[in-house]
């Protein structure tokens, strides 16, 4: 896992969106309470997301973590998918 510009790129080997989060949250030395203002969503949410009981958070949710944690919004999501051992859709192509 690296850095780029303050930003986290996303390996392929990181897996589960909960260790992701977790992860990220510790480099940044951030606490659970600190990461959830940020992201506006409660502590009990990022708690059970690191602990893989919410697997598949709202887009909202996603939202507020991606930028409490400076990761793309998109490479969370595809956590999140791979976590459920589903698919991630095609990327739309531009009109």
């Amino acid at each position: 896992m690296t850095s780029v510009r303050g930003r986290l790129t996303i390996t392929p080997a990181m897996g589960e969106l909960g260790t992701l989060i977790r992860t990220r949250r510790k480099e940044l030395a951030l606490s659970l309470r600190a990461v959830a203002n940020d992201a506006h969503i409660s502590f009990v949410t990022v708690r059970d997301i690191e602990r893989g009981d919410i697997a598949r958070p709202t887009p909202e949710t996603l939202q507020g973590l991606a930028l409490a944690l400076g990761i793309a919004y998109r490479d969370l999501a595809l956590a999140a998918y791979r976590a459920n051992g589903d698919t991630p859709p095609a990327p739309r192509e531009e009109p």
